[in-house]
């Protein structure tokens, strides 16, 4: 079909549509005089039923002009608008997200570092245990840092050589690490990411379960006002050998996501650590959880450090604090923080 053809059939439906040569130009975003010109050039046509446009014959063979199946002008325009609006709308519901809290109980937060539930390496009875502890601590939540898989791509399905799961059971695995957990949010990490548009784990989650790409801001709102900001994320940019909260902290101080956060926590790494101080007026809290993946043979040829702690960090928010240090706490271990939360919700 050439394009004049598709022309003259785009111009007879926009006619026919908006009633007048006006309408029309204005439609398909060009001039009245040229609408004119498309409509003269099919006088010259044949027309047949249910307004068919055919090309002159030839030969005995009249072939028809054809519609395409693009938008046009003024539809695409409105639906590239209405996308836009949709887009601005969504990120201004995350900045951040609201979680409003029933009541003014202290309550927790685990964060759990990436599982990749189908390693070799996955410390399962760790994993377990931290799941049990959340599963039986009320007013206890998990968070999930990302990266539920190996989830392999590219050259490195070859690593699918050294597993002990397939990739079906894998997603056994991670649907199994969800449900158990019910997370308030769930972090897309790297390995995540890279089962593209078809991600099992949208379809995973349960209801109320955040499913949030790299990162989220979440902010927690108590009935009596106290409120708190959590920058949750994979990972945050930046590094240094001299400081496995680098990350954190340089984000803490200068604040590139406009939001002060009480918490920045992410994962990643496959590292630990903790850090509390005030900064700016305010106690501020830098962490990073090590997840459940030990060494393997990529960590040890690279030399990298071991750490066999800090899997989950724990947070327990008392929203009726003795003072601004007492607001949050965090844990490395979660039966510590477990039975501190047990403590504070049985105060009278």
């Amino acid at each position: 079909m050439s394009l004049k053809a598709q022309e003259l059939a785009d111009t007879l439906r926009a006619f026919e549509q908006h009633g007048t040569k006006a309408g029309a130009a204005k439609a398909l975003g060009v001039s009245e005089p040229t609408v004119k010109y498309r409509l003269d050039r099919l006088a010259e046509l044949d027309i047949g039923e249910a307004g068919m446009v055919y090309h002159e014959a030839k030969d005995g063979f009249a072939a028809p002009v054809l519609p395409g199946g693009e938008m046009p002008t003024d539809e695409l325009i409105e639906f590239m608008t209405s996308n836009y609006r949709k887009r601005r709308e969504a990120e201004k519901a995350r900045k951040p997200i609201p979680i409003k809290m029933t009541d003014d109980q202290p309550v927790g937060l685990m964060f759990y570092g990436d599982p990749h539930v189908d390693s070799p390496q996955c410390d399962w009875p760790e994993l377990r245990r931290c799941v049990a502890i959340c599963q039986m601590t009320e007013g206890m939540r998990g968070v999930s840092l990302g990266d539920h898989t190996d989830n392999w791509i590219g050259r490195l399905q070859a690593e699918y050589g050294n597993s002990n799961a397939t990739t079906k059971q894998a997603w056994q695995l991670a649907d199994w690490f969800i449900s158990s957990i019910d997370p308030l949010l769930i972090i897309k990490g790297n390995h995540d990411a890279w089962s593209g548009s078809g991600d099992p784990l949208e379809y995973i989650r349960g209801p109320g379960n955040i499913y949030e790409n790299w990162q989220a801001m979440v902010e927690l709102l108590w009935p009596n006002g106290k409120r708190a900001i959590l920058d949750v994320r994979h990972d945050h940019p930046g590094g240094s050998q001299w400081h496995p909260l680098h990350g954190q902290v340089k984000e803490a101080r200068y604040n590139k996501s406009g939001l002060s956060a009480d918490i920045y926590i992410a994962g990643h790494r496959h590292t630990w650590g903790m850090m509390t101080t005030e900064m700016q007026g305010r106690v501020v809290h830098m962490c990073r959880a090590k997840g459940f993946k030990g060494h393997g043979e990529y960590e040890e040829v690279k030399g990298f450090e071991a750490q066999h702690l800090g899997h989950t960090i724990t947070a327990v928010f008392d929203p009726d604090p003795v003072s601004d240090t007492g607001f949050i706490s965090v844990f490395a271990e979660p039966q510590e923080a477990a039975e501190f939360l047990t403590y504070k919700r049985s105060r009278p």
